[in-house]
């Protein structure tokens, strides 16, 4: 049997050290956007430092993402209240009304973590084009949201909700 090229030996190397792996990290990240680089068209043209770029340069986004997400997504905020449920319900509702359905695809294609370059190859539009919407659409949608029901625990009055943080 003939040796397998530099390409795919590299490929089973990343398999084995994900296979090996108890926990999704960064360095899991990394590994993923190796893989990724391995089976596409350029794959083949890549050398161990360049495999190593790649992996490095993933992990520091995943990194900046996890702080991101420490940042702003407060656990607190997650609640089981019916109440807060059905407002959240709304919140969701009248924010997609007021995307339409073009600019609602745009704005989850986004939340899934796609960027606008990926984005616009599949749409056939320019990256710039894609900017430009979606900060439209932010700044249409940060616009005043429905009342925040009033809470039988805290005996606070309901307050106007604060405007959406920007995307």
């Amino acid at each position: 049997m003939s040796e397998l090229p530099h390409r795919w030996c590299a490929y089973a190397r990343c398999q084995e050290d994900l296979k090996t792996k108890i926990a999704v990290d960064r360095h899991s990240w990394g590994l993923e956007a190796q893989l990724n680089r391995l089976v596409a068209e350029d794959g083949a043209t890549l050398s161990e430092a360049e495999l190593e770029r790649i992996a490095q340069s993933e992990s520091r986004k995943e990194r900046h993402r996890a702080q991101l997400r420490e940042t702003f997504l407060v656990a607190d905020k997650v609640t089981a209240s019916p109440e807060e449920s059905v407002y959240a319900r709304t919140q969701l509702q009248a924010t997609r009304s007021g995307a339409g359905e073009d600019g609602w695809t745009l704005l989850c294609e986004l939340g899934a973590g796609h960027g606008y370059g990926e984005i616009a190859v599949a749409r056939g539009v320019s990256t710039g084009s894609l900017r430009v919407r979606a900060a439209r659409l932010r700044r249409a949608l940060t616009g005043p949201l429905p009342q925040r029901p009033s809470s039988r625990h805290s005996g606070a009055k309901a307050s106007a909700r604060p405007r959406l943080a920007p995307l």
